[in-house]
């Protein structure tokens, strides 16, 4: 690692040129939401391990598979090892550690440790391996996922809090603005119900309500037949595996599709970091997330979602006093200005990794850069380590130039067995990002 990691840069930097927290002026009725900081949030990680691999499953044989199927099994092998690199963004090397499962290319963790992004790494190859290393050294986990009602003692969110925030169920309890909805047994639902929530030209989705991630558990439904297909294969799922039977039955809610991330630090209730305000890349099924366009966080973009964001806040923490760490919410904002929210969650998002990149290139450069959370590159070489892309890279890897030029890009997460990779890219505005890419796209893969 360097003498220094990006956090102790990032932080001196900002030291230097006294930059300010404040979005709002003192006495504003927003004026606990204040600008986040990529050393600040990372500080307020060093205490925690970090794991951001969720507890999927694919065996058959755990009821959790039905709703929690592992990434292996929906998009090819090795597609599990993606998300938990993001950890590297939120910790501080040499005061804690993050946990990557086994079959991660060792390749890439190096990278990231030279670089100075990522400490300690703990490989572990399953959840009973991870758990019984953060019993022996005491320490407690940062999740991205529940690890179960017995885990309490060892993580920093409990599960009770994790199963309330994260389950569609709920999304009325922790959202005054929520999507209008239904909820009823899933046995009791009939074509009554879809005539009921159907809008000429629109969808209506069906949610089943197990906290799954990764578009499972929503079905969206164009028909009649469509409707009661997908329900008569819902109510099989549940009456095998004996899952929650409340289906969430939602009109298609028509928008710009957009999200925001905040960092919730009990300690400091009155002062609410906004993390990131994005555009959201869909797919055209409405449900699988492609990427995200992160926006500059100024008074002007935070003020339309404030109220939206300050009473999500007061619900979580009225209703688990304790909730620590990164809070999402996708939300649609309608034509008129009207803010729909469907989706809050406490828990990083497929995002936060870039969220906190941003962060970092703003924090060290001092001034605003486009950052997103791109689609796959596909190099067609399984067996590829990143070592070979950090090569084929060359200054666009560098984070010296990186933050020089506010040009570059950072792993997402990398999958060595497809040779697939995804990157956090870094430009100076949105506006660069389709041209960059495509320059990429043609020194790295042609």
């Amino acid at each position: 690692m360097p003498d220094l990691s990006q956090v102790e840069r990032a932080a001196a930097a900002a030291r230097e040129r006294g930059d300010r927290e404040e979005l709002f002026g003192p006495g504003h009725a927003y004026a606990s939401l204040v600008r986040a900081s990529y050393s600040a949030i990372c500080g307020s990680m060093a205490p925690f391990d970090i794991n951001l691999l969720f507890n999927q499953t694919a065996d058959p044989s755990d009821p959790r598979s039905a709703f929690r199927k592992d990434y292996g099994a929906l998009l090819g092998p090795g597609m599990n090892l993606i998300m938990p690199t993001a950890a590297a963004y939120l910790c501080s090397p040499g005061k804690n550690r993050v946990f990557l499962p086994a079959a991660t290319d060792h390749t890439l963790a190096a990278y990231l440790q030279r670089v100075g992004f990522l400490g300690e790494v703990v490989y572990h190859d399953g959840e009973a391996s991870m758990m019984a290393e953060i019993r022996r050294t005491g320490r407690r986990l940062y999740s991205i996922d529940d690890l179960g009602p017995d885990a309490d003692e060892l993580t920093v969110n409990t599960y009770h809090a994790m199963a309330l925030c994260n389950s569609k169920d709920r999304v009325g309890d922790l959202s005054g603005y929520a999507a209008p909805e239904v909820h009823k047994n899933m046995f009791e639902v009939g074509e009554a119900d879809f005539e009921a929530a159907r809008r000429p030209g629109r969808k209506v989705y069906l949610k089943t309500c197990n906290t799954e991630n990764a578009g499972e558990g929503v079905f969206p439904c164009d028909s009649t037949e469509e409707f009661l297909a997908e329900l008569e294969g819902i109510r099989r799922r549940t009456r095998q595996y004996e899952l929650n039977p409340i289906l969430v039955i939602q009109p298609e809610i028509v928008g710009q599709n957009k999200s925001f991330q905040i960092f919730l630090r009990p300690q400091e209730p009155d002062r609410i970091p906004v993390v990131a305000l994005t555009d959201q890349l869909v797919d055209p099924d409405g449900k699988k997330y492609r990427g995200s366009l992160n926006h500059v966080v100024t008074t002007e973009r935070t003020l339309p979602v404030a109220p939206v964001i300050l009473d999500l806040v007061e619900r979580i923490y009225a209703l688990c006093p304790g909730a620590f760490g990164f809070v999402m919410c996708d939300y649609f904002e309608q034509d008129d200005g009207t803010i729909v929210t469907f989706d809050p969650g406490l828990r990083p998002s497929s995002n936060t990794g870039a969220a906190m990149v941003k962060l970092w290139v703003e924090e060290m450069a001092g001034q605003p850069a486009g950052v997103t959370n791109s689609p796959w590159f596909d190099f067609g070489e399984p067996g590829m380590t990143y070592d070979e892309i950090v090569r084929r890279l060359g200054p666009y890897a560098d984070p010296d130039h990186i933050v020089a030029h506010r040009l570059g890009v950072v792993p997402r997460g990398h999958n060595p067995i497809q040779g697939k990779t995804r990157f956090i890219i870094v430009t100076p505005t949105p506006d660069d990002y389709e041209p960059f890419r495509a320059d990429l796209e043609q020194r790295i893969i042609h």
